[in-house]
């Protein structure tokens, strides 16, 4: 958490650092508990299911587990892709950039 602050804070002027901050935080609390609930809801929703085919207790909780784990996983990679894809280094953002520069230049000649 403390690298992703500091990612969060780093473009702040530091007339606006308290109201990022404000922001960062609030965003990852709300983002925490939704995430909690739809998961938590994703569980219940399984092992309610799970309980009326027949599943003894312990194989409807896991069952309902095992889909909330599961779910909670494939949103992590899928947030780790956007990540690898969205967030570029900032060299490699400047040489974009330089590059594209160059190009409507040479295009306005």
């Amino acid at each position: 958490m403390p690298a992703a602050a500091g990612l969060a804070m780093s473009g702040a002027r530091e007339e606006d650092a308290g109201l990022s901050s404000g922001l960062y935080n609030t965003t990852a609390q709300l983002g925490s508990a939704g995430g909690a609930a739809v998961l938590t809801a994703l569980a219940a929703g399984r092992s309610g299911a799970a309980s009326r085919h027949g599943s003894t207790p312990t194989e409807a909780l896991l069952a309902g587990y095992h889909l909330a784990f599961g779910v909670g996983a494939g949103l992590l990679v899928a947030a780790i892709a956007v990540a690898v894809v969205v967030l570029r280094p900032a060299r490699e953002r400047v040489l974009v950039s330089a590059t594209k520069a160059r190009q409507q230049s040479v295009e306005s000649v």
